[in-house]
């Protein structure tokens, strides 16, 4: 999983491309921040091809996500991507 955040009205959006999903299957995109808040970013389900985009909002600043998990809708998770917000990290695609 790729993942790019982007300040957005006060909000961070969040996109994320993935590969090895399976067709048929539902999925959650979550954002945490590091006081343990969660929020559901988008919902889709796998579809052909060996990548998907999915994109969705975070009502927090970049600097207030710890990281983004992805669930199967069988609760299982499938991938989890933590940032660094250290101040000398470079942030890439994936935000540290």
């Amino acid at each position: 999983m790729t993942v790019t955040l982007t300040t957005k009205d006060g909000s961070t959006e969040v996109r994320a491309k993935l590969t090895g999903l399976t067709k048929g299957t539902g999925y959650r995109l979550y954002g945490y921040g590091p006081d343990d808040n969660r929020w559901a970013v988008v919902n889709w389900t796998g579809g052909a091809g060996k990548e998907q985009e999915v994109s969705g909002t975070v009502p927090a600043a970049i600097a207030g996500i710890s990281h983004v998990t992805v669930l199967r809708s069988d609760r299982k998770t499938v991938v989890t991507v933590y940032f660094s917000h250290d101040a000398e990290a470079e942030t890439g695609t994936n935000g540290g």
